[in-house]
């Protein structure tokens, strides 16, 4: 997953976005995020949490000197300006193909592209929620793991309770998605 702490969302790649402080400390600490995209206005945010994560960093700004270059590759990966944010694309593109990040998922019955919000059953469109597909989402990007009621409740928007939750598995269930709960972890999307 993509994490960009940036004043305003300019990107076209599936992401999630933040523009306080609180809310990219939080995001950090709470998901495990592989690619950080943040504005250079923002170094000594990351600096603070910095020990905390373990992906890549893409530093981006309106310009750069050779101070700024030097300081943001000492720290991150990457440095961009915005009118070069066509590179930073073609990076995530890279990076993704690199961390295995897929956009496509196959299992069982079902083709599922996260990245257009569409799923094929048998080959046949098959329309769910938001809810439905944002579930269905954060267990696929997370398959090796379980993942817990207060995960989904906090990460998800239009979630706003436990039993909403245990309704939307129930649906995703019905459908024929294997799912496994194990209480007090959480649950877990299974490819067979």
């Amino acid at each position: 997953m993509i994490l960009v702490y940036d004043y305003t969302d300019i990107y076209e790649f599936d992401k999630k976005i933040v523009f306080s402080q609180d809310n990219f400390f939080n995001e950090v600490l709470k998901e495990k995020y592989k690619i950080l995209i943040i504005n250079f206005d923002f170094l000594k945010d990351f600096l603070e949490i910095k020990k905390f994560f373990n992906g890549y960093v893409i530093f981006i700004y309106h310009i750069y000197g050779f101070v700024e270059y030097k300081k943001a590759l000492e720290i991150g990966d990457f440095f961009y300006t915005y009118d070069e944010i066509w590179k930073v694309n073609l990076r995530i593109e890279y990076l993704k193909k690199k961390l295995k990040i897929k956009d496509i998922y196959k299992i069982k019955d079902f083709i599922i592209d996260i990245k257009n919000y569409i799923i094929f059953k048998d080959n046949k469109p098959i329309k769910i929620s938001k809810a439905e597909f944002e579930i269905l989402k954060t267990l696929l990007l997370n398959q090796n793991k379980y993942i817990s009621k207060e995960f989904i409740l906090n990460s998800i928007d239009e979630i706003n309770s436990y039993d909403t939750i245990k309704v939307l598995i129930s649906k995703l269930r019905n459908l024929g998605f294997n799912i496994e709960t194990i209480k007090n972890l959480g649950y877990k999307i299974k490819e067979e």
